[in-house]
């Protein structure tokens, strides 16, 4: 009960709802970005002057239809051509 745990430690009741809201087990019951950020918890950091809208990502696969062996195939090979950015190996020495 997030009432019981995180009202006893000074958060508000909208700020409770909204970690409630997040932390739903199955993603269609969580908020979008935009509900989230109209979520009353929010308000006074709300500022859409100030909030970019990014521009939605395009899968190659999405608007195909392969069976299970093809989907494989294709996770398998993103997988296997995976090279991680120079930026985290950056990062991690400097660790």
């Amino acid at each position: 009960d997030f009432q019981e745990y995180f009202g006893n430690r000074g958060l508000s009741r909208e700020g409770i709802t909204f970690l409630d809201s997040l932390l739903q087990f199955d993603p269609r019951d969580r908020p979008s970005v935009d509900d989230a950020l109209n979520s009353p918890y929010l308000t006074m950091w709300h500022d859409e002057e100030d909030e970019p809208i990014a521009t939605p990502l395009h899968d190659e696969h999405q608007d195909a239809t392969h069976t299970v062996t093809e989907w494989k195939s294709i996770i398998w090979n993103l997988m296997v051509g995976f090279t991680v950015p120079g930026w985290v190996t950056v990062s991690m020495e400097e660790d």
